[in-house]
This record gives C-alpha cells, structure tokens and sequence, in this order.
C-alpha cells in the first residue's frame, strides 16, 4: 500500500535501434540490451565499473528446452531467476557515450545471460523445492531489484489471441501484499503515432529508496539504453562472442584479434 511508482518513457527513434540495430550487431535479445543497459546505469549508480549488480529476472516460463510440449497449455508460466551482471571494469564514461567500451558491456552481459543454464528454468525447483539441493542456498542473498521485459503490444493484433480493448481490469495486488523486491521493474514495448516506444514502470519501497534515487536510476538506464544503441549505428559495432562459436574454446579478446586481422585481411 505504500510503495511508489514512477514511470518513463523512451523517444521512439532511440526505441526502434533498442529492438532491432543494438541486438542484432551483437547476435542477442532484446532483453540482453536492457539488462546490460541496467548494469551500466548501477555501475554508475555506485561510481564504480568493477560493481557487480543482482537482479531477479522475470520472464514468462514458456521457453522450450526440448523435454516440454507445450502446445496444449495455455496461461503464463512465471519463471523468476537471479542472474549477477557486472561490466567487465569498462570506462563508464566511454560506454555512457556510445564508445567502445558500450559494445564490451553489452558483450560481456550477453555472454554472462548465456550462461545461465536452460533460461533459469528449474530455479525454483532448485532452491525451494527440493531438499536435496535447497539447503545449498541457505545464507545466499537475495536480489534487491527484479526486472520484467513484458514484450510489444501491439494494437489492433488479430488472431486465436489479441489485446482486450476497453474490458475491465482487476483490482490489483492485496494493500498488504510485501513488495518481492526493493525496486521492481516492468519494460514492455507499446505502440505510438510515432512508433514503438519502450515503456517502464518503476515500484519501489519508499522505506529503502527516496524518489529522487530511483528517479536517478531509471533516468540513469535510460541514458545506458541510449549509449548502447548509438554505439550499435556505429561502423564498427558488433561481433561474435564465445557462445556464438561454441564448438571451440575461445575468449572474447582472442575473438576480436581474429576479427580484427580478417578485417584487414578483407579491405580493398
């Protein structure tokens, strides 16, 4: 009943690279940008580029790893699962504009998402679940900012599913219902006359964080955000990672020398 709210939007030119230029030079999601832009805006946050930020990542659970048929099921399937993100020790002033250092954050954030086994499927099972393998999770931490990607929506959808225009909507949550986190963010992407624009509400706790810090914050991922996909129009953005090649064992910097050297290799 007491948490505060804020929301932000972002201008739709920097929303359309957001969803397409900014993942695509690096071979992710949209989601790997968001979150990479997330760490970048706590590093800052904390002044420091070697901060490492938990965060609760929430997605819809239906992810398919080859052992569920889903295709008679409907609903959302809540999947929730920590991931640690930090940026690599980068200069966060040349990430912040666009520079080199903001395609190393993204990189480095996609390759740690990556790692996650199965999309953090079975995270529940494993720390709440079952006694075989909760009791390794006693004493761990737990995150203080969770985020949902909630995805587009798109007005005027026509199939088997579209959006409900004008029904009524629940209440919402019970007043006495504890917030899960201490910051809580939900993204989604709606459509404007202008486009796309990437929306985000933002609840915290009032007893932990004041106003102006969150609004700090957000306005601080929105900035990340920016930098990310004004560094993805540049003419050297991009490249491979190791988990785009994994049939050998390779860093990102040996990646880079190779491509590097072919780039030489290929001018005319």
């Amino acid at each position: 009943a007491t948490a505060g709210r804020l929301r932000r939007t972002l201008p739709a030119e920097v929303t359309g690279h957001l969803l397409t230029t900014a993942p695509a030079v690096v071979g992710a999601g949209v989601d790997d940008v968001l979150l990479a832009g997330l760490a970048l805006a706590e590093a800052r946050r904390r002044r420091n580029p070697h901060t490492a930020v938990l965060i609760d990542v929430e997605s819809h659970g239906r992810e398919r790893d080859g052992a569920m048929d889903l295709s008679r099921t409907t609903g959302w399937f809540t999947a929730l699962y920590p991931v640690l993100l930090d940026t690599a020790g980068v200069d966060l002033d040349e990430a912040l504009a666009g520079g080199h250092a903001a395609g190393t954050v993204l990189k480095h954030v996609k390759e740690q998402l990556r790692a996650v086994p199965a999309q953090g499927l079975g995270y529940g099972l494993l720390r709440h679940l079952n006694p075989e393998t909760a009791a390794a999770f006693d004493g761990l931490r737990t995150a203080g900012i969770g985020f949902n990607y909630l995805g587009r929506f798109v007005a005027g959808e026509t199939g088997d599913w579209s959006v409900a225009a004008g029904a009524p909507r629940p209440e919402g949550e019970d007043p006495a219902t504890p917030l899960a986190h201490a910051v809580e963010i939900n993204a989604y992407v709606e459509e404007s006359a202008e486009g796309p624009r990437l929306g985000a509400t933002w609840t915290y706790a009032p007893g932990v964080l004041t106003e102006d810090e969150v609004a700090a914050l957000a306005d601080g991922w929105f900035e990340a955000l920016t930098a990310l996909t004004e560094h993805a129009q540049r003419p050297d953005a991009g490249g491979l990672t190791p988990t785009d090649v994994g049939l050998i064992e390779i860093t990102q910097s040996e990646i880079e020398e190779f491509e590097d050297e072919l780039a030489s290799d290929w001018e005319i």
